[in-house]
This record gives structure tokens, sequence and C-alpha cells, in this order.
């Protein structure tokens, strides 16, 4: 039997897409699979290094130590330009050292390490909300390394490229990409090395302390129990409740905190009665991170993440006290 000119275009067109497909799927598996083992190896490997992290219009140069002693991880960031600064957790404790208002404070919230915040908890998760693929080889810091691209499913969350380095799988270089593909945000390794051991010692305070103000945070906040008068009527999909508290309190009235995440981005909700005077009304954004206001029933609400403007815009405008007409 012979086939005309038009059934063997028609076939060939037919094995070329699924060969493409095949592709397709077989980069985003191998790109999930290389996700959970660098995500794996920045919470389990004994690790020390340098690197520099642009955001808001900022360029800053870091230290980082890492390693998991008694089944804890334990890491210490410290500032290489700017105010000698320094971030030291310990399993859940988390502290600031704060030389230029001499304060320390001590906090049992996630630290504000752009290391971690690129790193999601559960890779399967992202699926509803983003694609995986290998774009290729690359080289960062003197090592080869691979290159994800994490792309998102919609326009309410930033996409990423990684750079993972091919030995140790740890993240060697990280870029926060707009909707225009280009970097709003970058983090990259200038040295790191891997290490069995570090000593307990490489994770003591050492930026003052004598005679700073101690601020324990960790006592202000306090998880909040039952239903919350506040409704969230609009989220965008991926997005679900991670965390709600109630934040401050004493001589202010205290804070509602409402925390999203779709397994990478998180999306804070704050909510607190107005003091009257004009509050924040309307969208406001530096770098990745946006921010919406506005007044609600005699409350203020601030919507904050690092998120497209439309994210929180979306979220804020569906704040709704229950039961309201």
């Amino acid at each position: 039997m012979t086939l005309s000119p038009c059934r063997l275009l028609a076939a060939a067109l037919l094995l070329v897409t699924t060969v493409a497909i095949a592709d397709d799927a077989g980069r985003e598996v191998d790109a999930q699979r290389w996700l959970e083992r660098m995500v794996e190896a920045v919470r389990s490997e004994t690790y020390e290094g340098v690197f520099v992290y642009r955001y808001r219009g900022k360029l800053e140069s870091m230290r980082i130590l890492h390693r998991v002693h008694d089944g804890a991880e334990q890491e210490r960031l410290y500032a290489l330009s700017g105010s000698p600064r320094e971030v030291i957790r310990k399993g859940a404790k988390v502290t600031c050292v704060l030389p230029e208002v001499r304060s320390v404070v001590v906090d049992r919230r996630r630290s504000r390490n752009p290391l971690a915040d690129v790193v999601p908890m559960d890779v399967e998760t992202l699926k509803q909300s983003y694609r995986f693929s290998v774009l290729g080889d690359g080289r960062v810091a003197g090592r080869d390394a691979v290159r994800i691209a994490i792309e998102p499913a919609d326009e309410y969350r930033y996409g990423y490229r990684l750079w993972v380095d091919r030995e140790s799988r740890l993240l060697l270089r990280a870029d926060l990409v707009g909707s225009d593909g280009e970097a709003v945000e970058q983090l990259m390794f200038t040295d790191i090395q891997i290490r069995d051991s570090l000593p307990t010692e490489a994770f003591d305070q050492t930026v003052g302390g004598d005679g700073f103000t101690w601020y324990h945070h960790d006592e202000e906040a306090r998880p909040a129990s039952g239903e919350s008068v506040w409704a969230i009527t609009q989220l965008p999909p991926g997005f679900s409740l991670g965390a709600r508290e109630w934040r401050g309190g004493g001589d202010a009235p205290a804070a509602e905190h409402h925390l999203y995440t779709d397994g990478l981005a998180t999306v804070s909700v704050y909510v607190e009665p107005s003091n009257g005077t004009n509050g924040f009304a309307g969208t406001s954004s530096m770098g990745a991170v946006s921010a919406f206001g506005r007044v609600v029933e005699g409350h203020q609400t601030v919507v904050v993440g690092e998120v497209p403007v439309q994210t929180v815009r979306m979220i804020g405008r569906g704040i709704e006290r229950r039961g309201a007409q």
C-alpha cells in the first residue's frame, strides 16, 4: 500500500508532534528531579560561601554558613557590604543583629534569607501553578551547573531561572523573572565550598550585642483560633492559607495577619483598626515587592508580597468582613 504525499506529510507532522510532546514531558520530569535534589541539598548539606544579591535597586554581598546539627538546621549570614549586620538561625529561632540601631531582634518567623526564599518546601505542590524545564548547561562560581526554568502558569506569580550545581545539587544562582523575561531580582554565589563539617563557634554571634536593646518578637505573634471575621473572597489559582496569627498588641491594636502561598511565592494580608487618618490606598511596587491597601469597614488592610501587582490587587479587593452587606 502506498501513501499519498498528503498522508505522508500528515504522518510526519504527527510523529514530530509526538516526539516534541514526549521531549517536553521528559524535560519536565528531569527538571523536577533536579529541583527535588536541590531542595534536599540546600537544607542538608554543610557549606559556606559568598553570594551577591540584587533587589529593589540595591546590591548586597553576604557570606553564608550552613549545617545540620542534632537534627536542626543552623545558618549564619553576615553582610560583607554596608553595615556589619548578621542573621543567625538555629532551628526555628532567628536572631537578627542590627548595629546601626544597636538592636538584637529574636524571632521565630522565617528569616529574610534570600537563598531560602527561592527554595520551595515541596516541588510536587508547584506543578499546578508552574511548569518546569531543563534549559541546558551553565557555570557559576567555577562550578558546572544545570539551568532550570520554573515558568508561571498565569500572570499572578513570577518565574524563576535556577542554576543547580551538578556535583553537590546546591543552588548556585537564581533569577526572579518578570513577564518580560527580564530578571527582577538576582542572587549568585561568587564562591562556595562544600564542607564535611563546620565548627560550632562559626555559628555564634560576632557582631555587637553589648549594650544593645533586645526585642523578642517571637512573643508578639500569637496563633489565631476560630474563624476570622475577615474573608478573603478572591485568591489567584494555587494560593492557599498557610498561617493566620495576631501580631503586635499592647498599646496599639493588634493586627490580624494571613499568610498565603502557592508553595514558592508568598503573600501577607494585614488587617488592623484604622487610626482615622489617611491610610495607605492603592498600589505600590519596588523591585519584585508589590503592595495594595484600602480601608474596609473602618480597618486598614494591606496586602504585600514578592508577586506581580495584579496579585495583591486581586486579593486586596476581595477582603470583606463576614456578614457585611
